[in-house]
């Protein structure tokens, strides 16, 4: 993430507080772009509120399933965000060595966005990848 990410996403935490409750977990599936990969993304949705929300797609770095979403999730959530976060590491690479292409994330990051815009409760309007 760039520190422009880190800015915005601290700030949210700090104005709307970390402290959200435990939301259900949805399994969404995530088909790349090009159809050519497919996997479940975690979709979490803000509690006690009505109708359509803006959301936030993360995709995970080099370093795989981290802290980083744990931290930054409750904060999102409490803003009345929804966080859909997918894991792009596990089971295709398991370093910076063996890294795909930078052209190989593309093609999910817009499934995630596709499938996000397919869902009813969120705002197509108002969605943002991060990552």
């Amino acid at each position: 993430m760039t520190l422009i990410h880190n800015i915005v996403l601290a700030s949210l935490i700090l104005a709307f507080g970390a402290g959200a409750s435990a939301n259900a977990t949805e399994n969404i599936p995530v088909k790349s772009w090009a159809g050519d990969f497919a996997r479940d993304g975690a979709f979490h949705l803000p509690e006690g509120i009505e109708g359509k929300v803006p959301a936030v797609a993360f995709m995970r770095g080099t370093d795989g399933v981290d802290q980083r979403f744990d931290f930054h999730r409750p904060g999102l959530l409490s803003a009345g965000i929804a966080v859909f976060e997918i894991d792009t590491k596990t089971g295709i690479f398991t370093s910076e060595k063996d890294r795909p292409k930078n052209e190989f994330f593309e093609p999910i990051a817009l499934g995630a966005l596709k499938a996000l815009q397919a869902h009813s409760r969120i705002d197509p309007t108002r969605i943002a990848a991060v990552g």
